[in-house]
């Protein structure tokens, strides 16, 4: 790879501010430009997209018990299930913590896949993994084997770690796990790496008549999401499918969505243009992005986190107070900026509620603040300040001051 190339990818890692989408982004339109070029940035867009599945895939697999710890903190989301009805859930992570957190509630999670158990492959050890299917010529017709019971009827607009495409694009497969439990979904997930030798994008296996198979990965990612010069896997007709299912809600909840993607952007007016009624509720602590801003008449906008949000649905969760300290905490522990906007927020505060606090701030070496609490913990004995205002205080300032 010419040096020229690597040095410019090295210039763009370098940055703090940029996202991996935005990465992906500028990397592809380096490849679109169609230069003498374009075929590194296209190597170099698929070895990213490979680091950052297998990131993923790490966490799923090596923090199984970091997950059961997180998942009690959005309990809350059983409150939205209807007694009697799906949840429909249109998500563009392409993790499995849907999936995790049906499995903590006791929800059943489908993924519209209408063959069970229907594809089969042998790791090298023996072990065999499972795989659901659904045929592209059933998604074309939208023929999903969604249930209309008490559920959460899930759906990945943008791929999934557990989901590949296979026959040359003309079936999707999904991974099944052995069991009902968070470690049954994160050894299977590690089955399906061990099937055969991976290579950029693919996973190469035998089927049982020992015929060489391709298992194409699925995550679309960066600024070109289903444009065809991109060649992603992932089925098109999911966006056209969630376009024709919003006509069935008068109300669409967005939670922590950037407003980036034209292909999702666009359905959402159509359908809220074709109803007064129609409402948008935003969930973001920041508030709604400005690209989003001609929206903001039909959008409510809730500026709480997402464990806030579903706590509001009744069912019993984790109490206000802790998931403040876990905000702060956020911030706090998270390093670079997220660290120094916490900083500049408690010291606003503090400044603002009293001079003797402040002037006990200004005596602190905040550079060395390791846990948001016990520093709040500390001005309330030393400064008898009243803590749930104070941290009231310093999240509203860190939800009015913009990344």
């Amino acid at each position: 790879m010419p040096s020229h190339v690597v040095d410019a990818f090295a210039d763009r890692l370098s940055r703090t501010d940029e996202h991996y989408e935005g990465l992906i982004e500028w990397l592809q339109s380096e490849q679109f430009r169609g230069s003498e070029d374009s075929h590194h940035y296209y190597a170099l867009v698929g070895m990213l997209q490979d680091v950052v599945g297998e990131v993923l895939r790490s966490r799923h697999v090596k923090n199984a018990e970091y997950h059961r710890l997180s998942l009690p903190w959005f309990r809350g989301l059983e409150g939205a299930v209807p007694a009697d009805a799906p949840l429909w859930v249109f998500s563009l992570n392409h993790d499995l913590h849907v999936e995790f957190l049906g499995i903590e509630l006791g929800v059943p999670v489908a993924a519209g896949y209408t063959e069970e158990r229907a594809v089969a492959f042998s790791a090298p050890d023996g072990r065999r993994v499972w795989f659901d299917r659904i045929s592209r010529a059933e998604l074309a017709r939208f023929e999903l084997g969604y249930p209309a019971s008490r559920g959460i009827n899930l759906v990945k607009l943008h791929g999934g770690l557990e989901v590949f495409a296979h026959k040359d694009g003309t079936e999707l497969l999904r991974v099944r796990p052995d069991g009902h439990s968070v470690e049954a979904w994160t050894q299977a997930l590690s089955g399906v790496e061990n099937l055969g030798e991976r290579i950029s994008g693919i996973i190469c296996v035998r089927d049982d008549s020992g015929v060489e198979q391709y298992l194409r990965r699925t995550v679309v990612t960066g600024g070109f999401k289903f444009d065809e010069r991109a060649g992603y896997n992932a089925p098109g007709e999911l966006i056209e499918f969630f376009a024709r299912k919003l006509e069935d809600f008068d109300e669409l909840v967005v939670i922590g969505y950037s407003w980036c993607d034209r292909h999702l952007n666009g359905p959402i007016e159509t359908w809220l243009n074709g109803a007064a009624h129609r409402r948008v509720v935003n969930v973001d602590p920041r508030g709604l992005n400005v690209r989003a801003d001609h929206l903001r008449t039909r959008v409510d906008e809730r500026r709480v986190s997402t464990a806030e949000f579903l706590a509001s649905f009744g069912v019993p969760t984790i109490d206000p107070g802790t998931i403040q300290l876990r905000d702060l905490r956020l911030h706090a522990l998270g390093g670079g900026e997220a660290k120094v906007r916490f900083q500049e927020a408690l010291a606003r505060v503090m400044r603002k509620r009293a001079s003797d606090a402040g002037a006990w701030l200004a005596r602190q070496d905040l550079t060395g603040v390791e846990d948001a609490a016990a520093l709040l913990a500390r001005l309330t004995t030393e400064e008898q300040s009243d803590l749930p205002q104070v941290l009231e205080d310093v999240i509203r300032q860190l939800r009015e001051v913009p990344e």
